[in-house]
């Protein structure tokens, strides 16, 4: 088996654009501009991009920075995200998948990736960040909502 592990911003790229299972970049935007490699007006712009256009676009910002900084912060944000896919260059063979569909699109696969050999029952903060990280923006990234509110009655919130 070839070593996929990255060794700079390019390669790292690369495998996150190769990747079966997308970054979350909802989250990754986010880390990015609270690491300040990113400034929140091109985190702006970049949030209106469909994935593989966004992708490429936040490497072109990142590619503009020191390399050896800006790679390592970013492997940080991908282990921190749980995504050591793209660090390591392995897929986790622990793995809980999530999709949903309507009659014209597909929102995910959103991927859960737990810190070993483990199962987990979906419980209200789980289902949150699912909504959160998941349903909410594959909604809004096809224009179908503008925004987004949660509510949630005292007696119905589960944990």
């Amino acid at each position: 088996m070839s070593d996929r592990r990255p060794k700079d911003l390019s390669s790292l790229k690369h495998l996150i654009l190769d990747r079966e299972y997308p970054l979350n970049t909802t989250r990754f935007l986010d880390e990015l501009v609270k690491r300040k490699l990113i400034t929140k007006i091109e985190e702006e712009e970049l949030r209106k991009m469909k994935y593989r256009k966004q992708i490429d676009e936040i490497f072109v910002i990142l590619y503009k920075k020191n390399p050896k900084p800006t790679f390592n912060a970013v492997k940080d944000i991908m282990n921190e995200m749980d995504r050591t896919d793209f660090v390591d260059g392995e897929s986790s063979p622990n793995v809980t998948a999530w999709c949903g569909f309507t009659a014209s699109f597909l929102i995910g696969p959103y991927l859960e990736e737990p810190r070993g050999p483990k199962t987990c029952t979906v419980n209200g903060e789980r289902y949150h960040k699912l909504l959160a990280e998941a349903v909410l923006p594959g909604l809004v990234q096809r224009g179908i909502l503008g925004d987004i509110i949660f509510m949630a009655h005292e007696d119905d919130v589960t944990t």
